[in-house]
């Protein structure tokens, strides 16, 4: 898979996030948050490991293990973010969460002992401006308890993104696998937890069932499968950064579906994050741009 190739699917898996912000937070209404990720995690399980039994029976031990703990941290990044998005506008939870734009490239620094690439701190600082205009905007920022739920899912999500930028790339034979094993064990755990957080029932409705249909296939079959996938060829500092994409799709789906209006200084926060997105895009344009004058622009973009 090419490297281009790779961000798209990545960008694709980001918006099966934002989408699936949506529609969790629409089926929170009648459902406890252990309760859906169960309904959730375990029927797409089931599914995906119908369809993909051969490559199941022959993934490595180091790929299960890899996968289990991959769907441990999941599990706990989702719990965080159920627990917020039950009490908080899904935009506000996207916003707050995907503060990993900024966590990733400086844990991974840290674990390196070494300095941040320069583009990773400007685009990491653009993004972070542009979350601080959408958590600005309206009433003004306050650490509520959700909120504090939300920065949690994000410094856990931040853990799985460099995490899954390792085992991708020393299971490179069995990243669909590894994939899939994290979405059994999420589910495995938020069905085995359900009795003590709510306990265990039945979606009621129409509406519900089709976003846990929406949730089950798209969100979860094709995401959460796929994302170990796009990493293998994608940095985990990148990775990172396109989780701006996240609230960025996630307020647009949230105003148009679920009536949640932001600013203008919302909006301008939106522009700011899709720009960081696609500053390494526009630093390469640079890069081989044909006139000598722009050549001192040019500085070293992501592999």
């Amino acid at each position: 898979m090419a490297h281009k190739q790779a961000e798209l699917l990545l960008a694709f898996v980001i918006i099966c996030r934002a989408s699936a912000m949506m529609f969790s937070k629409i089926a929170l209404a009648s459902l406890s948050p252990m309760n859906l990720l169960a309904w959730r995690f375990v029927p797409a399980f089931i599914i995906i490991a119908v369809i993909f039994h051969r490559q199941l029976r022959q993934a490595s031990a180091k790929a299960w293990l890899h996968g289990a703990i991959l769907g441990t941290g999941f599990f706990a990044t989702m719990t965080f973010e159920m627990w917020s998005l039950k009490a908080s506008a899904a935009t506000n939870v996207a916003l707050l969460e995907n503060t990993a734009i900024i966590w990733t490239p400086l844990v991974i620094a840290i674990l390196a002992r070494r300095l941040p690439r320069t583009q990773s701190i400007f685009s990491s600082v653009i993004a972070f401006v542009g979350v601080g205009c959408l958590t600005l905007s309206g009433k003004g920022f306050y650490i509520s308890a959700e909120d504090a739920h939300a920065l949690t899912a994000a410094f856990l999500y931040t853990t799985v993104i460099i995490l899954t930028d390792r085992f991708a790339k020393e299971n490179a034979d069995d990243v669909v696998p590894m994939g899939i094993i994290q979405i059994g064990v999420l589910g495995a755990l938020a069905l085995v937890s359900t009795p003590v957080t709510g306990g265990f029932s039945l979606p009621v409705g129409q509406e519900v069932w089709l976003c846990l249909a929406f949730l089950i296939i798209v969100c979860t079959g094709f995401g959460f499968t796929l994302q170990p996938l796009a990493q293998r060829y994608v940095s985990a500092e990148r990775a990172g950064l396109f989780c701006g994409l996240n609230p960025f799709f996630a307020a647009i789906l949230a105003a148009v579906f679920l009536q949640e209006r932001l600013s203008l200084q919302g909006y301008t926060g939106l522009v700011l994050i899709l720009s960081a997105v696609l500053l390494p895009y526009l630093a390469q344009s640079v890069h081989h741009f044909p006139i000598k004058g722009l050549k001192h622009l040019k500085y070293k973009t992501e592999p």
